[in-house]
């Protein structure tokens, strides 16, 4: 435009000063005004192009289209983001919450610019002629509009999406049956799988479970007609009698048992069909993992119950006894059995830690709303079904929820029977912060944490919230029997320089070493240690204390506010609160 018509567009012109330019040059313009989120200026040279009598190409709509669901997907992120501050900003003026239905509140984006921009994308896509030969365009304006929450315009673009992909199928059958199979793999079954992926997401990030049951209900649909076209006869027949599919949202959202053959009967059969793409069409272990995100968030326990079964497939398929080492340890029987049949087992444990969170994603639903049965039993199956340890923050959850309940040997049960079950893999050294440990160290280095330490760790902060302190003090003295958790007792070494006296008074001494402890851990260390050197007081033939006591709290440098010690004032209320007469 500088160069031809010596016109600066930045400049920002009327729309009648605009010359008659190319329609060419007038595209180029508004793509590049929209690419800068300049949308006055885009608007002013659209009505110019329409005063000198052009009319926007359909490759030009398309271009608007494209560039309106970046900004509706761009201005959704800083929504969600401006949501989750202003949720930031409550939890930290109220302090702790007190509701259970307070504990994971839904995050509820004021959706203005995204909405506004989605809705202008689905107006220009009506003036495209034949939308659905471009299913790419649709697969945009459908993520537009879940990202600004317009549920049902993204639902009937799915729908048209769905339709026109088994049109695809019947063409490509009719093919088939004439002998001219030119290889068509059909363009929305290799776009669809990635669309409902990206459907479900945008469900689970918001805790929209309704929107994510009707996307489950249109894709089970869809896998049902393309079985239609691709089964046998006997299958055919069989789904015939069927008239109508039945549906996830009518039994997830009722109060309907889901029977255990349901899932390996019908609805896993989704999961494993691949159409004519590359693609798995149908519900996979991965999107109903998205759906029980989704049903957490939105606090929908029961919907997470009757979730559940459905996943059992997809989770049972990354069993250790399925690796191909494992055929090591098996009979003779199954050395006929071709290696190459079976994955590796560092193949299944990446296939398990990409589906595992859809356990903690129920637990944490299952505490918000003080379901602690479904919580042991959701742990129980999942073991069974996994024969793997559940995630650290699914056990520590269910510890919080029996804790809750001052169901104290419970918690003790849980965590001896998850402990029992031998490691797949070797485990990652964890953040104590992502858990909320508060501890009160003085800089000293803190030692790895492990699987064994954080499931102690986070069951013994658990029970020293609810009042359970014997049930934490022998968790407390379980971990360190076991290797898992620090002895609080320091041992004191003899150096040859020192004096008689010296050595005496080292011996008289008992010290106690609290760092890198949280403040519970840090409670059933003393009373361990203390219960312990008053029985060995009580054993001895003088039955007489001579030692005196030394607790090393540290200055709080890793404390939440850095020097202000938390273990300090605490030990100090135990001693005097909790002890008679008080020390």
């Amino acid at each position: 435009l500088m160069e031809r018509y010596s016109l600066d567009i930045l400049s920002y012109v009327s729309a009648e000063s605009f010359p008659l330019v190319e329609e060419e040059v007038y595209a180029t313009a508004i793509t590049c005004c929209l690419k800068n989120d300049e949308l006055g200026m885009a608007d002013q040279i659209l009505v110019a192009m329409k005063n000198h009598g052009l009319t926007p190409s359909q490759r030009l709509l398309k271009e608007i289209i494209a560039e309106y669901c970046r900004m509706a997907m761009t201005s959704s992120k800083e929504e969600f983001r401006l949501a989750r501050l202003a949720k930031k900003k409550i939890k930290d003026s109220s302090g702790a919450l007190s509701s259970p239905s307070q504990l994971y509140p839904i995050m509820e984006p004021i959706y203005i610019t995204s909405r506004a921009r989605a809705k202008a994308a689905l107006t220009i896509l009506k003036a495209v002629e034949k939308p659905l030969q471009s299913p790419h365009l649709l697969t945009s304006v459908a993520k537009a509009c879940c990202a600004a929450g317009l549920w049902q315009d993204a639902r009937s673009i799915v729908r048209r999406m769905h339709r026109a992909a088994i049109r695809e199928v019947r063409l490509q059958q009719q093919q088939n049956a004439n002998g001219n199979d030119r290889g068509n793999e059909g363009q929305f079954l290799n776009e669809l799988p990635r669309l409902h992926r990206s459907l479900l997401k945008f469900c689970a990030k918001g805790g929209n479970i309704t929107p994510a049951l009707n996307f489950a209900d249109d894709i089970q649909f869809l896998a049902t007609q393309i079985r239609r076209q691709h089964g046998k006869k006997a299958m055919k027949a069989e789904m015939e009698e069927k008239k109508e599919p039945e549906l996830l949202s009518s039994r997830l959202l009722m109060d309907i048992s889901t029977p255990d053959s349901i899932p390996e009967s019908d609805f896993s059969h989704a999961g494993a069909l691949t159409a004519l793409g590359k693609r798995p069409v149908g519900l996979t272990g991965q999107d109903w993992k998205l759906i029980l995100i989704a049903a957490s968030r939105g606090g929908h326990w029961k919907v997470c119950v009757g979730t559940l079964p459905f996943i059992r497939p997809y989770v049972k398929e990354t069993h250790p006894r399925y690796a191909r080492e494992s055929l090591d340890s098996m009979s003779s029987r199954s050395n006929s059995l071709s290696h190459s049949y079976r994955p590796s087992l560092a193949r299944l444990n990446k296939k398990y830690e990409r589906i595992a969170r859809a356990l903690t994603a129920a637990i944490l639903c299952f505490e918000a709303r003080s379901q602690y049965a479904w919580a042991i039993r959701a742990i129980d199956d999942w073991i069974e079904w996994s024969g793997r340890r559940p995630r650290k923050e699914a056990v520590a959850s269910a510890c919080r929820v029996l804790a809750k309940r001052y169901r104290g040997q419970e918690v003790m049960a849980l965590v001896t029977k998850v402990l029992s079950i031998p490691a797949m893999t070797a485990e990652d050294t964890f953040d104590p912060s992502d858990l909320d440990v508060q501890n009160d160290d003085s800089g000293k280095e803190s030692d790895e944490y492990t699987y064994e330490k954080a499931i102690y760790t986070e069951s013994i902060n658990a029970l020293h919230k609810n009042g359970l302190y014997e049930e934490a003090d022998q968790l407390y003295e379980e971990g360190v029997s076991n290797g898992h958790l620090t002895w609080a007792v320091l041992q004191q070494e003899e150096n040859h320089k020192d004096t008689a006296s010296v050595k005496q008074k080292k011996q008289q001494e008992l010290q106690l070493d609290l760092h890198g402890m949280s403040a519970a851990m840090a409670h059933s260390a003393v009373r361990v240690s203390l219960q312990k050197e008053i029985m060995r007081t009580q054993s001895s033939d003088d039955n007489k204390w001579d030692r005196d006591v030394i607790i090393i709290t540290g200055r709080g440098r890793r404390s939440g506010e850095k020097f202000r010690p938390v273990l300090r004032p605490e030990v100090q209320r135990m001693l005097t609160e909790e002890f008679y007469p008080p020390l």
